[in-house]
């Protein structure tokens, strides 16, 4: 009933906290995430990403956090994303990661060809865009920059990339952090990467939706140009409606009632 993109530019501009993550709910945050948020501040100006790694559907339901974290560490199916030393290069992470002497050499190469490539090309190539709507980091002035997320009437595969290429072009600093500092995506038949191909083919004739070669073209013009295709409406995420909140904490949760919310600040 309402575009996941739309639905997370909801919660951006509403968002009390002054940096905001667009994740979904079928992702596990490994321990070495809530380490690295505990110990090191996050900085204004910068967007970070992290590597996603898919795990059985399998994972146990019951059981203590500490047991659920190591049945993940211990059967990642795919790991999406790049490294951060090698960033300007492909293929994506689940090649760079498939053995210790590969990594060691393509990183050899990275560090010889990144001195030749101009500053855009960089940009445009180390875009890690990989699973970016299962992790995307900024804050909410870096977000309110890009205008969120483009709100269009299609699948949005492919308008997290497009959100991602927004921040670079606007002068965001991209931090792929290590690939230990993951999320753990649990696998299930609707997940993009892991879609039959048959079943993605028919999916694609059914459902309007922004085709690859098209996202590339509009990452390189952006970061070419340093011109942002975003939204247009100053109400992206509906900022002129008023909603029900509910806010969580680790006492439960409490609904605050519309007229206790003042949405004035978000048409600024």
């Amino acid at each position: 009933a309402l575009m996941q993109m739309i639905a997370k530019n909801i919660g951006i501009r509403r968002a009390r906290a002054p940096f905001v993550l667009c994740t979904n709910v079928d992702i596990i945050f490994s321990r070495a995430i809530f380490r690295y948020l505990k110990s090191k501040p996050l900085k204004k100006g910068r967007v970070y990403r992290c590597n996603r790694c898919d795990v059985p559907a399998e994972v146990p339901e019951e059981g203590s956090i500490h047991a659920i974290l190591r049945y993940c560490a211990r059967h990642i199916i795919q790991r999406l994303g790049k490294n951060k030393w090698m960033a300007h290069l492909n293929p994506p992470g689940r090649f760079w990661y498939r053995n210790p002497f590969t990594l060691v050499g393509i990183a050899v190469i990275a560090q010889l060809i990144r001195p030749f490539m101009g500053q855009k090309s960089k940009r445009y190539h180390s875009l890690d865009t990989w699973a970016c709507g299962d992790f995307t980091l900024m804050h909410q002035d870096d977000w309110s920059d890009i205008k969120g997320y483009l709100e269009i009437d299609a699948y949005p595969i492919h308008v997290d990339s497009l959100a991602l290429g927004a921040a670079v072009a606007a002068g965001k600093r991209q931090i792929i952090w290590p690939a230990k500092r993951c999320i753990y995506h649990i696998s299930h038949p609707d997940s993009w990467e892991l879609q039959d191909p048959l079943r993605k083919i028919y999916f694609d004739v059914r459902m309007p939706r922004m085709d690859y070669v098209t996202l590339q073209q509009a990452l390189r013009h952006m970061i070419q140009k340093q011109q942002l295709i975003s939204n247009t409406n100053i109400h992206w995420g509906y900022a002129n409606r008023s909603f029900t909140e509910y806010r969580v904490c680790s006492t439960g949760v409490s609904v605050v009632r519309p007229q206790e919310v003042s949405y004035q600040h978000l048409l600024v």
